[in-house]
């Protein structure tokens, strides 16, 4: 039991250190900030829906991931959302 609880912390720990990795890549491809402002567009969040475990046998891993959603989505706000647009 020992064994597969320390290979799923491992798992989590990779998934988490890549999220974090593509957060930082593409931070770094921001370039200009220039948007073209369009009178039919409306400037609404972008809505990302997910599925997680956050109670039960895999809440440790969902509350993880939650995290790192989380500090994906305050990052790519602070950079001036997508394409404009808040997450």
């Amino acid at each position: 039991m020992q064994g597969r609880i320390a290979i799923w912390q491992k798992s989590v720990l990779r998934t988490v250190s890549a999220l974090i990795v593509a957060i930082l890549v593409l931070s770094a491809c921001g370039g200009s900030t220039t948007t073209t402002t369009n009178s039919s567009q409306t400037k609404t969040p972008i809505k990302i829906g997910i599925s997680l475990s956050l109670s039960g046998d895999f809440s440790a891993d969902g509350k993880a991931f939650q995290q790192g959603y989380e500090l994906w989505k305050d990052t790519v706000n602070k950079n001036g959302g997508i394409l404009g647009r808040q997450v």
